[in-house]
């Protein structure tokens, strides 16, 4: 009885032993020369592990039998001072194991035991929990047909993308994922201008564990002309004025005494309205002009090509009359320009 030796009768007649005041409830007899108990060979295979950031999952199996199961654990593999287990005996063993510290390397060990005793233990395996991490920080910046987007996991190297749309409920598109990395940018180049777009960033670490920014709205920007563009001329000068009213650029002026050859330029401020006036020129001479917009981006645009002849100091020259009884002819030249006249 439970390894012991112990008095008994045996009754040929009955095939049966009789036991007085040996043991206690539970233990185990066993009977030489009798059908001896069975205790049936298994195995322990499988195990294995799966970490979050604060708990570990194990698995693992003893096909043959049912057994009991705890996984052994701590941060050395030669202290497993820690211990969990699952209630009842099964061929199929899951334990998890909570309050573990994130991004820490923990050792483990799959221990099942049966009935009789007999206790099997798997090799140890090591697994380090998830970092603690946090996606911040995410920006667009847009420029007319594209936005770049920014993002931080300042605490642990993520692979990140982008998902788009036209819609905060249809982020329908996606970019290609980034490399590894703690400071991300995405590029996302074809988008229509003017145009609203609604954007969420995704990082994921190499543990599986995903995390997503709140969803954001960029508009880009707005497509622009130059539009407008007229000079008015004096005697010895031009002014010059046109609008880009869809968008603020820095104006030039560009002005030659020939269409192909507009060597001279004149600033033209910043804003939606320029002006420009240029003097020192030419009477009764033809100047050719072309305004040149600019904007933030560097997005160069010109207008079409204007002629304006500056006007000429004439004279009246010769005034003079003869009356009648009930008329008086007068007369006069403009001898340097061709002048409509009346008196």
């Amino acid at each position: 009885v439970d390894a012991s030796v112990v008095a008994h009768e045996y009754k040929a007649d009955q095939n049966s032993v009789y036991l007085a005041n040996a043991g206690v409830a539970g233990s185990q007899v066993e009977i030489r020369h009798c059908e001896p108990i069975v205790r049936p060979d298994w195995n322990l295979i499988g195990f294995a592990g799966n970490a979050g950031q604060r708990a570990a999952s194990f698995s693992w199996k003893t096909p043959e039998y049912a057994t009991a199961g705890k996984v052994l654990y701590g941060t050395s593999a030669s202290a497993l001072n820690g211990s969990a287990s699952h209630s009842g005996n099964a061929t199929d063993h899951v334990v998890t194991i909570a309050g573990l510290n994130p991004n820490t390397v923990y050792y483990f060990q799959g221990v099942s035991s049966d009935e009789f005793g007999l206790e099997k233990k798997s090799g140890v395996i090591s697994l380090r929990t998830q970092p603690e991490w946090n996606l911040v920080a995410s920006a667009g910046q847009p420029s007319r047909n594209s936005v770049n987007i920014s993002w931080k996991t300042p605490e642990y190297a993520t692979v990140g993308k982008v998902s788009y749309g036209s819609a905060a409920d249809a982020l329908v598109n996606q970019s290609a994922e980034t490399a590894a990395a703690t400071d991300h940018t995405v590029t996302l180049n074809n988008l229509d201008a003017n145009s609203t777009y609604f954007l969420q960033v995704q990082s994921r670490d190499e543990y599986g564990l995903e995390k997503k920014s709140p969803v954001l709205s960029v508009t880009t920007l707005n497509e622009w002309a130059i539009v407008g563009f007229k000079g008015e001329a004096s005697l010895n000068s031009v002014s010059l004025s046109w609008e880009t009213p869809e968008y603020a650029t820095q104006g030039t002026l560009l002005y030659g005494t020939s269409a192909s050859a507009l060597s001279s330029s004149l600033a033209a401020g910043s804003g939606n309205n320029h002006q420009a006036v240029v003097s020192g020129l030419n009477q009764n001479s033809v100047y050719y002009f072309q305004a040149v917009g600019v904007d933030n981006l560097g997005l160069e645009k010109k207008s079409a090509v204007i002629a304006v002849k500056t006007t000429y100091d004439w004279h009246i020259l010769n005034f003079a009359g003869t009356s009648a009884v009930d008329s008086v002819s007068v007369s006069f030249s403009t001898p340097d320009f061709s002048t409509a006249g009346q008196v």
